[in-house]
């Protein structure tokens, strides 16, 4: 799934993927409340991160964490607090 959603970035622009990409971080946050494992969170985050780095016109990191704090407002912070950081110190 998460192959698929990247690959459709790279073919949509920002306005094609307007009405879908907030329906599918609301089914990724989901699941990871629901039912969270170390691979879904590690693939969650390489989601988001590559999201925000790819070069498609409209989607820049700023879109990506506007519409994640429209779901549920510090969201950002907690995930990375939480997974990010932590994992980057364990990786170290």
């Amino acid at each position: 799934m998460i192959v698929v959603s990247l690959r459709l970035f790279l073919l949509l622009c920002r306005d094609d993927l307007k009405p879908y990409f907030k329906v599918l971080l609301v089914t990724l946050l989901t699941r990871m409340q629901t039912s969270k494992t170390d691979k879904f969170v590690y693939l969650f985050a390489l989601f988001v991160m590559f999201s925000m780095a790819i070069n498609v016109d409209g989607l820049s990191p700023d879109y990506v964490i506007n519409t994640v704090e429209d779901i549920q407002p510090q969201c950002v912070q907690m995930f990375s607090q939480s997974f990010v950081v932590p994992d980057l110190i364990w990786s170290i």
